[in-house]
């Protein structure tokens, strides 16, 4: 499983976007409404909102990549999500986006049936599934049992 490769379908995108969004949501409107004092003088406080974002970014990136690759895009466009309100509209034209229906250069299409640890973490492609097979049938072991010596 590689968290970068394959596809996924704009509903799983939503899905997954929205439900890491929802979690972080509190720490980021906390900034605006907490007393300078715990927000900016607070050590604890800094560091749990740095891991909260950097869960976020670790798990919202592959997800985005991924979307892109369902449009048949490079996932380097994800880089967008970097440059402030750009990420706004492009998350907007992910959520908006038609993908394409049938198989592109990233993957087959994608399932419509996966657990929610495969929206993050994601399954494995058919593309590895065939490697796999094939590196299984052209692979003879010295001690097989199989092969004759």
């Amino acid at each position: 499983m590689n968290l970068y490769r394959g596809r996924i379908n704009r509903k799983y995108y939503i899905i997954g976007t929205l439900s890491l969004w929802v979690p972080t949501l509190p720490f980021s409107l906390s900034i605006g409404f907490l007393p300078d004092e715990i927000v900016f003088e607070s050590t604890i406080y800094g560091l749990l909102l740095m891991l909260v974002w950097a869960v976020f970014v670790a798990l919202f990136f592959p997800l985005t990549i991924r979307r892109f690759h369902d449009l048949g895009h490079s996932g380097w466009r994800a880089l967008t999500l970097f440059v402030p309100l750009v990420n706004v509209i492009v998350v907007f034209y992910l959520f908006l986006a038609k993908p394409q229906a049938s198989a592109n250069k990233y993957d087959a299409t994608p399932s419509n049936n996966l657990k929610f640890s495969e929206i993050f973490f994601g399954t494995p492609s058919q593309g590895e599934d065939r490697e796999r097979e094939h590196l299984q049938s052209t692979t003879q072991f010295p001690y097989d049992k199989t092969t004759e010596h």
